[in-house]
């Protein structure tokens, strides 16, 4: 499938837009708070121990939004400044341990080598072996070229935002971002450069799995390129004015992965197409 990819430079100049219009930089990392907690609820259970770690930068501003967005689950919250103190007191031992790390270290402007003592923070998260989202990128990762900045964490799943950073598709980044998620929808406003933006094409993704979430609008223009769609059926009538595009015609009966009292998760596979991306 085609993957609309942008740069570092493109993204910046997008957020720059955004900032210049009608909306500042907080709605935006709320939104980005809401998107990444829906991401973690999915991943999680009611009761399951949460571990956000937040840097310094707006990448840790978005991990810090996340934590008022998750309820039911066990949330530690570690904003890490000093790397050689917080070495001394990751809370990785919980028992229990965490369902999930979140890791918002560092985010699409690192460009530069880690120094020692971050590269260690990295290192224990990594030694654990636990799940971790990354969000944006994994910290350590150059998101422009897809180099490792010295250490990186290893990503159960990175969910990037906006669009797929080139940096992460290349071949240098790909047993660190795990599987690649996008998440197109988090407030940024559209811009006179969107359609330069969403120029860069990947078409040779070697194999990997690529998620995109909506937004109605990203559902209608993505679902010609899906081979697969998981959907969460709620089991509630609610207002609203954005649909989800018809897809029936395309896709088999689908089945459910999930069931609970509140909703139902469902993958639907194209019709035609074995297995899928």
């Amino acid at each position: 499938m085609s993957l609309p990819v942008i740069s570092v430079e493109q993204m910046r100049r997008w957020e720059e837009a955004t900032w210049e219009s009608s909306k500042t930089e907080e709605e935006v990392i709320a939104q980005v708070g809401e998107v990444v907690a829906a991401r973690v609820m999915e991943l999680t259970q009611p009761g399951d121990a949460i571990l956000l770690l937040a840097g310094k930068g707006h990448n840790g501003d978005d991990v810090r939004a996340v934590a008022n967005h998750l309820p039911e689950r066990e949330v530690s919250l570690l904003s890490v400044t000093v790397p050689a103190k917080t070495r001394q007191k990751l809370p990785l031992d919980l028992d229990p341990a965490p369902a999930l790390v979140v890791d918002g270290l560092f985010g699409i402007g690192l460009n530069r080598p880690l120094d020692a003592d971050w590269m260690q923070v990295i290192a224990q998260v990594n030694a654990k072996r636990l799940r971790v989202l990354s969000v944006d990128a994994p910290s350590g990762i150059d998101a422009a070229t897809g180099e490792v900045q010295g250490a990186a964490i290893r990503a159960t799943e990175t969910l990037t935002l906006g669009a797929a950073k080139r940096g992460l598709l290349q071949p240098s980044a790909s047993e660190f971002v795990g599987q690649l998620r996008v998440a197109p929808d988090i407030g940024l406003s559209p811009c006179r450069e969107t359609s330069d933006l969403l120029l860069g094409q990947a078409d040779d993704l070697g194999g990997r799995t690529i998620f995109i979430c909506g937004g109605a609008q990203v559902y209608a223009q993505a679902l010609g390129q899906c081979s697969d769609l998981y959907l969460s059926v709620v089991k509630h009538e609610v207002e609203g004015d954005a649909f989800f595009p018809e897809f029936e015609p395309m896709f088999d009966a689908g089945e459910t992965l999930r069931e609970s009292g509140d909703f139902d998760v469902i993958h639907y596979r194209r019709l035609g197409q074995a297995g899928g991306d």
